[in-house]
C-alpha cells in the first residue's frame, strides 16, 4: 500500500447533514493498493511492470485535496513508463509503443457548496468528472471533462469578479477539443450596463 501524507491528501467522512468533512481522526489515512512487478531477462534487463501492464488498476478513494475542500475519487488508473509497450488505453488511442503517461477510466471532484448557488439541500452537489482521460507523452490529452449536478456553478474573486458556469463539457483528442458545450457569464463590477448593473 502507498499511505499519502494527510496535508496532500485527507480522509473524508459524511457528516449528519451528509456534506463531506475531514476525518476528525488523525491516525487514518489515504491508503491505495500500488501494484508493482519486476521482470528481469537473461541479460539482468530490468523493466518494472505497472498497473495496467499485466497488474491491476489503481483506484483512489474519496478524500479531500490539502485544505481546499475539493473532493477527489479516482478510478481505473493505469500507468505506462513502458518504451516498448503500451497500456490498452494508449494503444486504443493510437499512441506510439514510446508513449509514456497515465490513464483515467474516470475521476471526480466534488466541488465546495459554497462555489454554487444552489439552495436544495437535497439536490447533487456539483462534480467535476473526466472519463477515460489520456495524459502524457506522443498525443498530449484525451478524454472528456463534464461538469454535471445541482445549481450552476458560481466563484466569487476578492476583486469582485464573479464567474458562474451552467454547463461545461470539453471533449479532447490528441490535445485538440473536438466537442465543446459552455454557457455561463462573466460579471464585473468595474462595467455597469444603461440599466446601472453590473454587467
Amino acid at each position: 500500500k502507498l499511505r499519502i501524507p494527510r496535508n496532500w491528501l485527507q480522509p473524508v467522512v459524511l457528516d449528519a447533514n451528509g456534506e463531506y468533512i475531514i476525518d476528525p481522526d488523525t491516525n487514518n489515512f489515504v491508503e491505495f493498493i500500488l501494484p508493482i512487478g519486476l521482470i528481469v531477462n537473461q541479460d539482468f534487463n530490468i523493466e518494472a511492470i505497472l498497473p495496467g501492464t499485466g497488474l491491476g488498476a489503481i483506484s483512489i478513494p474519496l478524500c479531500m485535496i490539502g485544505n481546499t475542500g475539493l473532493i477527489l475519487e479516482a478510478t481505473g488508473i493505469q500507468i505506462d513508463l513502458s518504451n516498448t509497450s503500451n497500456i490498452v488505453p494508449a494503444t486504443e488511442d493510437g499512441r506510439s509503443d514510446s508513449f509514456k503517461g497515465i490513464f483515467i477510466e474516470q475521476g471526480t471532484i466534488v466541488l465546495p457548496n459554497s462555489w454554487t448557488d444552489c439552495q436544495d439541500t437535497s439536490s447533487t452537489p456539483p462534480v467535476i468528472i473526466a472519463e477515460n482521460f489520456l495524459v502524457g507523452s506522443k498525443g498530449g490529452v484525451s478524454g472528456t471533462i463534464t461538469l454535471v449536478g445541482g445549481g450552476h456553478l458560481k466563484y466569487h474573486f476578492p476583486n469582485g469578479l464573479e464567474v458562474e458556469l451552467n454547463t461545461f463539457s470539453l471533449t479532447f483528442e490528441h490535445s485538440s477539443i473536438i466537442s465543446s458545450e459552455i454557457t455561463g457569464f462573466l460579471r464585473a463590477p468595474a462595467f455597469v450596463g444603461p440599466d446601472g448593473q453590473a454587467v
